[in-house]
């Protein structure tokens, strides 16, 4: 009977199973691809847009841009990755961005925008999805080789290469700062006039600092510093849609949440700032937090934070109240990169400190060693400080040469501190005594109550300088060193551990000893060790005589690369048959001299030349001769300019004279006296020979091409008219070869 009622109970269970149950659909997501669940109003907008218009800078490397016709960057590869498997078309434009993104949003003709600044003005003209990337200060970039300028007021009165109207030149105006601006198109030209010496400095963003330094091969640049903008260091960019497409808001927030933090790295990784790219300067290295944790950091008003209020040179809270030391130095560089206020929540005593954070008062601990006991209920970043562990005594003791020399001796240690747990893994059953704090532990040690006080050289050296207790000394260091973590309390979100590790990561090793310098210096008594010292002193002098040898070495190692490079470089600027400079260095020296003449406002000229009748030469002679006419005609050339011109082939038979610092006449004079020279000249086999002189002058607005075409179009005159003469063309523009100009007649 009892099988049967289980037999019976199971059938009826199969029947109600096959009873349909209506659900509203909108209640349960519906997984797509296997990769990410969508409700069915996502569905039905990605049913009815299978193309999503993307609208993206063509020039905003390594966010957006173009290659070779296709789009990359940052923000490509993340939508790419988003929208795989979601059988979704991404199509990108980058045409005229001059209506402005909302307007494009609004009609339709974009349906997202990737990498843009969140700021109040566009929140109110379309809606954004959830920060995807913290932006920080831009860098300041300069020159390897000059001093380093390493904040905004030092930059006063310099020359800075900024885009003009873009918003880092509002900002440094906004800021006070007095500059004089050297006006460029794009960010690689900002680099390349600072790499050039034409601008003292440019402000950018790192990444796009590193990037274009890469791609345009420029090796002699460096950030020095964080361009502290007002109002600039903590940003953000997103995606933004229209104001009203709240569906695809949505929908793009949930596709990012879906990617994975090893993933969302490896882009980071990919696009943005490398060890192999220009270093960060000190101050300005941003945290490549996840989607997650940059929205988790991004929600926090502040983190309550406890330290020890007594523990120099680390951390203390002094008479005033105010935060100070090593420690409180390295919470406020996270603070500021985490873009978080970590607010000080004062306590008596540090093992009132490990109390209140148990008890939930404190969310952070700012400086604290990693125990078994510890483990159990705090979580722990990477060490931020690492310290050896030594032990003061009296100054007529002996040098303490281990810890096991000192095992029976009375020691004390500040209560709470974790240095008794560390030290007695090594030894166990060390006579340890507790003591209120650093000061009360050298007193004891002072009036003969302990044998020596246990804590880091650094505490125990500020502390001897700071109490002026002259009758101590470090009497040793012990085989065991205290490593520093911020700790968490391990029912905290485990975002704020993952970001808070990020931050201690950043801080790099010339911060760490820049503040560190700041609050102490002290050297501890040692053993005489003649053994170690002949050992030292032996191996020292083996390896200056290596070092030496290797040094000699390099250094003819060095001269030879260095005249090779410069020989590869005279080679790629000079005409291999006339060894004068050929056009590639002619044209660089073009825009120098562009650029020379804009700042300073000094005449400038050129004259274009061409040898008569030179294909004659050529037909009659033969090219070896036409050759060797080249060659006599330069070296002609070159005897007869001044030091400050600048000669060299352009091209055939055609010569480019660069005239510095020149106005129209002063280079029509010196033309006529080439000309008159060249045609008193005999060259040999070919007898006589003439040049016809095309000349013009820098105008104002010029470019390098207008220039020339002036030139050349004087020089098609000069031919035009019976050649051997100078033809000078008309200072407002190219001279029409119709018109009559004004020209030396032949002789």
């Amino acid at each position: 009977m009892v099988r049967s009622d289980y037999t019976r109970t199971f059938i009826v269970l199969c029947l109600l199973c096959l009873i349909p149950v209506n659900l509203p659909a909108q209640a349960t997501d519906l997984p797509v691809s296997g990769k990410v669940s969508l409700n069915e109003v996502e569905l039905d907008y990605l049913k009815t847009h299978p193309t999503l218009m993307v609208r993206s800078h063509p020039m905003l490397p390594p966010h957006t841009f173009i290659e070779a016709g296709r789009y990359k960057g940052f923000w490509i590869d993340l939508l790419e990755i988003m929208f795989k498997g979601l059988g979704v078309e991404l199509v990108y434009d980058s045409r005229d961005r001059s209506h402005g993104y909302a307007n494009y949003l609004k009609h339709g003709t974009a349906d997202i925008m990737p990498s843009l600044l969140v700021t109040p003005e566009r929140q109110k003209l379309m809606i954004f999805t959830d920060p995807v990337v913290l932006i920080g200060y831009p860098a300041i970039v300069m020159r390897s080789d000059v001093t380093p300028l390493r904040d905004l007021d030092a930059l006063a009165n310099k020359r800075i290469a900024l885009i003009e109207g873009h918003p880092f030149e509002s900002s440094l105006r906004r800021h006070g700062l007095k500059f004089e601006l050297v006006s460029v198109k794009t960010f690689p030209e900002a680099l390349e006039a600072v790499s050039y010496g034409l601008a003292d400095a440019t402000v950018q963003s790192i990444n796009m600092a590193a990037y274009w330094s890469k791609e345009r091969q420029i090796s002699n640049l460096t950030p020095t510093g964080p361009a502290a903008i007002a109002g600039m260091q903590k940003q953000v960019t997103a995606f933004a849609v229209a104001q009203d497409n709240y569906v695809l808001q949505g929908l793009l927030n949930k596709l990012l949440k879906h990617i994975k933090a090893e993933e969302f790295q490896k882009l980071r990784e990919k696009w943005y700032l490398s060890s192999t790219d220009l270093r960060i300067p000190e101050g300005d290295a941003s945290i490549a937090l996840t989607i997650e944790e940059r929205i988790y950091m991004d929600g926090l008003s502040s983190l309550k934070f406890c330290g020890d209020p007594d523990w120099m040179p680390y951390e203390r809270i002094n008479d005033k109240g105010i935060y100070e030391g090593i420690v409180a130095d390295l919470i406020g560089i996270m603070s500021q990169r985490l873009g978080v206020d970590i607010r000080l929540r004062p306590t008596e005593s540090w093992k009132q400190t490990l109390v209140d954070t148990r008890n939930g008062d404190c969310d952070v601990i700012t400086a604290a060693a990693l125990t078994p006991a510890r483990r159990e209920w705090l979580d722990f970043t990477q060490p931020h400080l690492e310290f050896p562990l030594v032990v003061a005594v009296r100054n007529e003791e002996l040098f303490v040469e281990n810890l096991e020399a000192i095992r029976n001796k009375k020691l004390g240690v500040v209560k709470g501190y974790a240095h008794a747990e560390l030290l007695g893994r090594k030894i166990p059953n060390l006579n340890i005594t507790e003591v209120d704090n650093v000061h009360d532990g050298l007193r004891r040690v002072q009036s003969g109550e302990l044998y020596g006080f246990i804590d880091t050289v650094a505490t125990i050296g500020y502390g001897i300088r700071a109490y002026d207790l002259v009758d101590l000394k470090i009497g040793g260091k012990l085989d065991t060193t205290l490593a520093l973590s911020v700790a968490v309390r391990k029912d905290q979100n485990p975002l704020l551990l993952s970001s808070l590790n990020k931050a201690v990561a950043l801080i790099t090793e010339q911060e760490k000893q820049a503040i560190t310098s700041r609050w102490f210096s002290v050297a501890y008594e040692r053993g005489v060790d003649y053994d170690l010292i002949w050992k030292i002193v032996i191996a020292s002098a083996m390896a200056l005589f290596v070092l030496l040898a290797w040094n000699r070495k390099l250094a003819r190692l060095n001269k030879i690369i260095a005249k090779a490079h410069s020989e590869v470089e005279r080679l790629s600027n000079t005409d291999q048959l006339t060894k004068l400079p050929n056009r590639r260095y002619l044209e660089h020296m073009l825009s120098q001299e562009f650029e020379r003449v804009k700042r300073y406002s000094k005449p400038f000229s050129v004259v274009l030349i061409d040898i008569d009748h030179f294909k004659a030469v050529n037909d009659i002679h033969g090219h070896d001769v036409g050759d060797e006419l080249l060659v006599s005609f330069s070296e002609l050339l070159s005897e007869s300019v001044r030091k400050s011109d600048i000669a060299g082939r352009w091209g055939g038979e055609e010569f480019l004279l660069i005239c510095p610092e020149t106005d129209l006449s002063q280079s029509a004079q010196l033309a006529e006296l080439l000309r008159e020279r060249i045609e008193s000249n005999i060259f040999r086999i070919v007898g006589g020979k003439t040049a016809s002189f095309g000349v013009a002058k820098y105008c104002q607005e010029d470019t390098v091409q207008a220039l020339l075409k002036r030139a050349d179009n004087a020089l098609y005159c000069a031919k035009e008219n019976g050649r051997n003469q100078v033809v000078v063309a008309k200072d407002d523009g190219p001279i029409d070869i119709q018109e009559e100009s004004v020209k030396t007649p032949s002789k």
